[in-house]
């Protein structure tokens, strides 16, 4: 578990290692992992699946690459980050949330052939705001910030609130109060005006504790 300037910042989640891992920089690693949701898909009857991307640095990337065991049941621990993304196409930049792996270890899969659903983290934060997401029907941003004694910085980590909660955040919520927010992960596709497409990590408020 990471603690941020005393706020918790832990999440886990179990999912299949898929291949292959994507090195892009000095004992830093990128790797994918096929996550099912526990949320049934109304169309296609079947539950919804992410595959999620998480960063792996130092040692841990070092013996992930020596042991990468693509297709097979593997749990990770992480905490929330940021990192900076600069589109060159349409010459913006902005800060987005990243999955940062803290451990990993391979699991069996259930005889049934299953996977486990265990999609949970949680992050203790100081409330900022709420605001509904241009274009959409009962969907907010809850803005949140805590205080990174690693780098110094101020870190702000939007999460995605639908309508119910949407209503308690604004009934007994008032910007500057702390928050412990427990969420899951989901990754979304935008089709940008030019053509290409981008994929975003969302954290998905589930309550808060």
């Amino acid at each position: 578990m990471l603690k941020l300037n005393g706020s918790v910042n832990v999440g886990f989640c179990p999912g299949i290692l898929k291949g292959p891992i994507k090195v892009i920089g000095p004992n830093v690693a990128s790797v994918r992992i096929h996550v099912i949701d526990r949320r049934i898909n109304p169309v296609t009857k079947v539950p919804n699946s992410h595959m999620l991307c998480f960063i792996v640095k130092g040692e841990l990337a070092s013996k992930l690459l020596s042991d990468s065991r693509y297709d097979e049941l593997i749990l990770v621990s992480y905490h929330l980050g940021t990192h900076f993304r600069f589109n060159n196409t349409i010459g913006i930049g902005r800060f987005e949330t990243q999955l940062e792996m803290d451990s990993f270890c391979y699991k069996e899969k259930k005889e049934n052939g299953k996977l486990s659903y265990l999609n949970r983290g949680y992050y203790q934060c100081i409330f900022l705001g709420i605001t509904p997401v241009i274009n959409s029907n009962g969907i907010y941003t809850v803005d949140t910030v805590v205080d990174d004694p690693i780098t110094g910085k101020r870190k702000h980590l939007p999460f995605t609130v639908f309508g119910y909660y949407s209503e308690i955040i604004e009934k007994y919520y008032t910007p500057g109060q702390e928050l412990l927010i427990e969420y899951k992960v989901e990754r979304s596709k935008n089709e940008r005006n030019d053509g290409g497409v981008e994929f975003f990590t969302n954290c998905i408020v589930e309550k808060f504790v």
